[in-house]
């Protein structure tokens, strides 16, 4: 059984971890 994920989620997620790896950019 595949696990899928609603668009609206991925929308929400979306934005969270582009600011996540925009932050270890900047700290690294």
């Amino acid at each position: 059984q595949r696990h899928e994920v609603p668009s609206n989620f991925r929308r929400l997620l979306g934005p969270k971890l582009r600011r996540l790896a925009g932050q270890e950019k900047i700290e690294k």
